[in-house]
Order: C-alpha cells, then sequence, then structure tokens
C-alpha cells in the first residue's frame, strides 16, 4: 500500500471519527450542575427531602451524575416516562449502601484469593509428582493456542520495574520461575487459569471441577466490580442465566431462596462470593467478622430502605441476602 492509500484512508478514519464525537456530543452535551438537576426533575425525580442546593454539593463534591443517577433503574415509571414517588434522597441512600456493599464484597473476595492460593500451594508442596517448576512450564504450554497466552517473560515483565515492590522477586527468580513466585505476581484473572487448569489436571476429589470453575469465574466478575468500583446495586433481577451454577441452586435451596431469584446473574454471582468464602477460607476469625459485617449491613440497609416498595429490588435483595447469611453456618 503506498503513501498516498494510506493518507487517503487515514483522512477518512478521521472524518469518521470527528462525525461520530459531534453525534456523540448532541445527544450527551456537556452540562451544569444546574443543567443536570433540571433533567432530572424532567424525568420525575423529586427534591422535597433534600433540596436542589444540597444535591448540587453532593454532586460537585462527593458523587458524581452517572454513578448516582444510575440507580433510578430500580424504580418504577408511569405512563409518560416518569419515576413515580422518586426522591433524589434515595439515590444517595443507595450509592452510600452500594458502596459499602463493594467494600465487603472486595475483602472477602481477597479472602478467597488467599485461601485459594494456600490450597494450591498445600495441594503442590504435599504431591510427590510436582517439583514446584514442572507445573509452571505446563500451564503455561496449556495457553499457547487461547487468546492469552502466559509465559515467563510476560509474568515477570509486570515487576521488572526497579520501583516495583516485587523488584526483589525478579532479580531472584528472572531465569527460572517456581508456582511460589508465580502464584505471588499474578493478576486474579490469571490465577484462576491456574487454579482450574490444576484442578482439571489432577482431579482434585474437593471439588465438582466444572462447576467450582462457574463459582470461580462469578467471584471474579463481582471482585472486577468491586475493585473497578462500579455500580452495583440496580438491574438486579435482569440478566437471567439459563442454566444457574447447581452448586449455588442447590446453596441457595438451603436458604429457602426461590430459582426466579437466583437466576438472575447478580445475585447469582454474589452468592457465589458467600459460597466460596464458606468453601475455602478456614480462618474462623476471618469467617466471622465477615459474616458479622455483612449481615449488620443487610440489617441496616433493610431498616434504612422501608420507604421502598415491597416489591421493590432493592427490598428483595437485602431480604434475600438475610435469609442467605441466617443459613451460613460457621464452624
Amino acid at each position: 500500500m503506498d503513501d498516498k492509500v494510506k493518507q487517503k484512508l487515514f483522512t477518512v478514519k478521521e472524518a469518521l471519527e470527528e462525525k461520530g464525537k459531534n453525534e456523540a456530543i448532541l445527544r450527551h452535551p456537556k452540562a451544569s450542575f444546574e443543567d443536570l438537576i433540571d433533567e432530572l426533575v424532567l424525568k420525575g425525580i423529586g427534591f422535597n427531602i433534600m433540596n436542589k442546593g444540597e444535591a448540587k454539593k453532593i454532586l460537585s463534591n462527593l458523587n458524581y451524575y452517572y454513578k448516582l443517577t444510575v440507580y433510578r433503574r430500580n424504580f418504577k415509571r408511569d405512563a409518560d416516562g416518569k419515576y413515580v414517588n422518586l426522591e433524589f434522597s434515595y439515590l444517595t441512600d443507595l450509592a452510600s449502601v452500594d458502596m459499602q456493599l463493594r467494600y465487603i464484597l472486595l475483602t472477602a473476595t481477597l479472602d478467597i484469593e488467599h485461601a485459594m492460593k494456600t490450597f494450591l500451594i498445600t495441594h503442590i508442596t504435599e504431591n510427590l509428582n510436582e517439583d514446584g517448576y514442572k507445573i509452571v512450564n505446563k500451564f503455561f504450554h496449556s495457553t499457547l493456542t487461547t487468546s492469552y497466552e502466559m509465559n515467563r517473560e510476560k509474568i515477570l515483565h509486570k515487576i521488572k520495574e526497579k520501583s516495583h515492590y516485587q523488584r526483589k522477586l525478579y532479580e531472584a527468580h528472572k531465569d527460572s520461575l517456581s508456582i511460589w513466585v508465580l502464584v505471588e505476581v499474578m493478576s486474579f484473572g490469571e490465577f484462576t487459569r491456574l487454579f482450574e487448569f490444576y484442578l482439571k489436571k489432577y482431579s482434585i476429589t474437593e471439588f465438582e471441577t466444572r462447576r467450582m470453575s462457574g463459582i470461580i469465574h462469578a467471584v471474579k466478575r463481582i471482585r472486577n466490580c468491586c475493585a473497578h468500583n462500579n455500580p452495583l446495586l440496580f438491574y438486579l433481577s435482569r440478566n437471567e442465566l439459563e442454566h444457574p451454577n447447581r452448586i449455588i441452586s442447590d446453596y441457595c435451596k438451603k436458604a429457602k431462596i426461590g430459582e426466579a431469584f437466583y437466576r438472575c446473574v447478580k445475585v447469582h454471582d454474589i452468592v457465589a462470593v458467600l459460597y466460596a468464602h464458606d468453601f475455602f477460607v478456614k480462618g474462623i476469625g476471618t469467617r466471622k467478622f465477615r459474616h458479622k459485617e455483612l449481615l449488620n449491613l443487610t440489617i441496616r440497609s433493610i431498616d434504612r430502605f422501608d420507604y421502598l416498595p415491597k416489591d421493590n429490588d432493592i427490598y428483595y435483595f437485602f431480604r434475600l441476602l438475610r435469609m442467605v447469611l441466617n443459613s451460613y453456618k460457621i464452624e
């Protein structure tokens, strides 16, 4: 391809990008805080409990427009498309509770990650067929035909910089990588691939490998949502799973939760975090503490949202969460 053709294609690409940007600006123009509040009023959102001045302070200092207004999806609209009995203060309540829930779930997923790593390292230590090095090469080889190939250079590149806290690991192990070092420098997503690889290779009897894999992926989705600080408490009754994980189904049935609820992907995934925490985490202190803080938040939230209609997704969600937590046995 000669330079003239390349330049022409580049010019066409620039023009299309500019056209797309202009269309986006027309659809979603930059707006002042006053304009944003007026838009909420047009949508039927009230400022009777919290006035517009207070709302502006929240939008400019404590939270931003999308992060707050995403929670309006939990409320019904009338025939004209306006929200019914929705106050701006309800959105701020939901944003606050969602933040607290995400923080608790994130720490729970960190507990699970630590416990999974401990389980894997213990199993390899006691496995007479593994020396801690061969398994690393086998795992890397298994990724050759995947969309995300992994190798020693790619893994160690993350800790190669002198300013990295784990630089000493790079200096000591850059020539040969053991499983003990690998699990320390992997992301959680990468580690779950290693964990699943090992489960399948050795058919570990504690697990139904295929179903446990589904639970691990659910934990990863919740972890990513919480770690990236994405809103969680909306569309709780959407995105139904055609085939919910059987382990999660059984776990919910014991808590007397109906299938209509645990089929919804967010409910399913949050329950998966609770199940995985119950399954993997052995420390009684950690289990009790995490259970207590989540149960306390759940009870406070049920009281806090007593103004919501009883058929609202948020009200249902925290009632279901309380049922699961009440069935949780710490031994």
